[in-house]
């Protein structure tokens, strides 16, 4: 096993994700890296799992059905024991007023679907660091 997986080891993720294919797809690769993982299908439901558990990341839709991602983004940075999460927000039509928007609202990234394990890495591996800095990936 990897250095970095073992990093990972033990880290719990977050996954907030409306479409079950890509709970699946994304869940599939977050277990690949080593993340034990909580999926919830809208953004009520991910803000009341942030008052019940630590999370080292947290996946985020852009686009889900009840509440737009970034009130998700701003419930995560109000979580004290949250507030110091990895926040990465995935969409299929992030252009790039919403990426800007998303990391303004304090998300640390931002992908465009589909994502890929590579993307991934490329961002979480670095964030295992340093996981105050803001940066985006447009993949």
């Amino acid at each position: 096993m990897s250095l970095k997986k073992q990093l990972i080891l033990n880290h719990q993720a977050l996954l907030v994700e409306d479409d079950p294919i890509q709970q699946k797809i994304i869940g599939t690769m977050l277990s690949q890296l080593g993340y034990t993982i909580d999926i919830v299908g809208n953004a009520k439901d991910g803000i009341c799992r942030l008052q019940d558990k630590i999370f080292n990341l947290v996946v985020l839709d852009l686009g889900l059905p009840d509440l737009p991602g970034e009130v998700v983004i701003d419930a995560v940075r109000k979580c004290t024991r949250n507030s110091d999460a990895l926040i990465i927000v995935t969409s299929a039509h992030a252009d790039k007023k919403n990426q800007q928007r998303c990391l303004h609202s304090g998300a640390n990234t931002v992908l465009v679907k589909p994502i890929y394990m590579e993307n991934l890495e490329k961002v979480i591996y670095p964030s295992l660091q340093n996981i105050n800095k803001h940066t985006e990936f447009t993949f």
